[in-house]
């Protein structure tokens, strides 16, 4: 809104200040000494004429609301209606609350109100919405436990980048709706208009709200810039769906959950060749500590099992991780600094946000696939080169072929568009690139998902490729966590410098990998027979993983319901504004799909054909029977 020039704005202010506070700084840990009671205090932040706040301070006088406005302008209404009214519970606040925590003691505020923020609709400007990460951060410090903020939007992007933000903080959702005023819910939220909600109600437009909470706070243990759920969000849903089954028989549930390939009566597939070999292990096989790379035998043996026939003509490496995540970690912590970003996809496995958090880095994504369904290369371009105007470095994590959560597979050819992307970047400027192919082995024929390995091996110097592999996965051996990750280098002194550096950030976190895993694989790829043994039924489980992709990529367009390209893995992506809203909706008939910041995600490794036939329909009627109640209750 346009700030317009009101005469004598000092002077009105002056005349209408009963109730403004001028040095908000210095009542910090003092609010209750303004209002001179113990009530509770709640904060609207970007409170315009005050319409918000002053309903509720009237229908609550036993609460206590200060009311923020950075436009002195628009801030005077509040002044002008507050000292009209003798409000004694509102104060008035004009100026930017940049960070909550220079005005406000920790834990010192009841509620925070954010009623139709500025949405900042330039990416570049995200770190100024309301409701970016550290922005929330900084909120949730001088809430009380428990205490929660509302926000309300008519921007649909604000409102969906702001749900992302919130599930990346961990926070618990209490309440949410697309359409507030449409929603038969009986949020109390409806009671109180502002301004502009005013105007939107009556041109019809949706209101987005959501009411949330941290999940809780440290006693002891330090948050350091992390989210701290209560509970994995994944694994929750699973216990949901197990519960269920207990309750109402697995013929009657749908876990959609699992990230592990399942067959048809709900049980791990493990490869009996694996078992075989896994059995005939000695002691002296498994008891020592392996090396900190891994064992000698294992580092040759992965090389083979990553790169397939293709044989790399630059210096490699390898160090053992603890399946792909190791992979993930070791990447981050050795190739980006405390504080720079790391960018990823807009559709992203989500340890790959908690990897950061933890390593004190930040996560940026650009936008995956563009109109055409396929890579969006020109928006990978826009984002590496806007990230290093103010960083020397940067990680880039592409995880494919077999993408989670969508599915697709980057094609050679756009290799070859992100090889020239990296071939424009400024001297000085260094990208190391993460190809994450956790799901490489389940993506189609062994040798032609590799197609673009020899792309790599193309790129400038200035590019580090590192291929993170999970063996874990290609060897159906989840719980004993066996990955690597392998540099293809161009020289003898980065390949030096790689095997060093990680080295020594193994021994610093997991010290060293699981040996048991390590020697099965040598093993495998000492016998030719053996190997192929393997290769076979691998292949066999593969075409039933690919069956069933496309038995619901069938469905889904039967149906009309609109799915992210696929190729192939364990993952189906469906976008959609209101995911976490469809997805209880569909728990409620047996049905447990993993909502994520822009749709939901489908395994269809663990679900058996016969229901990835009919659950797109299911998936779709559910999204369209809330669209309706939301038109009926308008």
């Amino acid at each position: 809104m346009r700030q317009r020039n009101i005469k004598d704005l000092d002077k009105r202010i002056e005349q209408n200040s009963a109730f403004l506070v001028r040095e908000p700084r210095d009542l910090r840990g003092r609010w209750h000494e303004v209002f001179g009671n113990g009530n509770p205090i709640y904060l609207e932040i970007g409170s315009g004429k005050g319409r918000y706040i002053m309903t509720r301070a009237q229908a609550e006088p036993d609460r206590n609301f200060i009311a923020c406005e950075g436009r002195e302008a628009v801030g005077l209404r509040i002044l002008e209606k507050t000292q009209e009214a003798g409000l004694p519970n509102v104060r008035a606040v004009l100026c930017y609350m940049d960070d909550c925590r220079e005005f406000f003691e920790k834990g010192e505020l009841d509620g925070i109100y954010l009623n139709f923020s500025d949405p900042w609709p330039k990416g570049r400007h995200a770190k100024r919405r309301l409701t970016y990460g550290r922005n929330l951060e900084a909120m949730m410090d001088v809430l009380k436990p428990g205490a929660a903020i509302e926000f309300k939007t008519d921007n649909d992007r604000l409102f969906e980048f702001s749900m992302e933000e919130i599930a990346s903080e961990g926070c618990e959702i209490l309440e949410m709706t697309r359409d507030l005023h449409g929603d038969a819910s009986e949020f109390e939220s409806k009671k109180y208009i502002t301004e502009y909600e005013s105007k939107f109600l009556s041109s019809g437009k949706n209101i987005n709200y959501v009411k949330f909470r941290r999940t809780g706070t440290m006693i002891f243990a330090r948050e350091n810039g992390r989210a701290i759920p209560r509970e994995d969000k994944i694994f929750s849903i699973s216990n949901r769906a197990k519960a269920m089954i207990q309750e109402v028989g697995k013929e009657n549930v749908i876990n959609g959950t699992i990230g592990a390939l399942m067959d048809d009566e709900g049980g791990l597939i493990v490869l009996d060749s694996v078992k075989e070999v896994f059995a005939s292990l000695d002691a002296e096989d498994y008891a020592p500590y392996a090396p900190i790379r891994g064992i000698p035998e294992f580092r040759e043996a992965v090389k083979k099992a990553a790169f397939g026939s293709y044989e790399p003509k630059g210096f490699t490496e390898v160090c053992a991780t603890p399946g792909g995540t190791g992979a993930v970690r070791n990447t981050v912590a050795n190739y980006s600094s405390p504080g720079e970003k790391v960018l990823v996809a807009d559709w992203f496995w989500a340890p790959y946000k908690t990897v950061c958090q933890e390593l004190g880095r930040e996560l940026a994504t650009f936008s995956f696939i563009d109109e055409e369904g396929g890579l969006n290369v020109e928006d990978l371009r826009r984002k590496v080169f806007e990230i290093l105007e103010s960083q020397d470095g940067l990680v880039v994590i592409l995880n494919t072929p077999a993408h989670n959560p969508t599915g697709y597979s980057i094609t050679v050819e756009e290799w070859r568009k992100v090889r020239d992307v990296f071939s424009e970047l400024p001297e000085g400027k260094l990208v190391t690139l993460l190809v994450d192919a956790a799901y490489i082995d389940f993506a189609g024929d062994e040798e032609e998902v590799r197609d673009f390995l020899p792309v790599l091996e193309e790129m400038p110097e200035n590019v580090l490729p590192i291929m993170g592999y999970s063996a874990s996965k290609t060897f159906t051996m989840y719980g004993m966590r066996c990955g690597a990750m392998i540099c293809l280098a161009k020289t003898a002194g980065i390949a030096d410098e790689f095997r060093r550096v990680t080295e020594v950030s193994s021994r610093a976190s997991w010290s060293n990998c699981n040996r048991a895993p390590q020697t099965i694989i040598a093993r495998i790829f000492a016998d030719p027979k053996l190997k192929e043994k393997v290769d076979r039924e691998r292949a066999e489980y593969r075409d039933m993983l690919l069956r069933r992709g496309k038995t619901f990529e069938a469905g889904a367009r039967n149906a009309g319901l609109e799915i992210l390209p696929f190729d192939a893995g364990f993952f189906v992506s469906i976008p959609m504004p209101n995911a976490d809203e469809v997805a209880q909706e569909l728990e409620k008939q047996g049905i447990f799909l993993v909502p994520l910041a822009k749709g939901l995600r489908v395994s269809v490794a663990a679900v058996p054909e016969k229901d990835l036939k009919t659950l797109p329909e299911k998936i779709k009627a559910c999204m369209d029977s809330l669209a309706k109640q939301r038109g009926d209750n308008r």
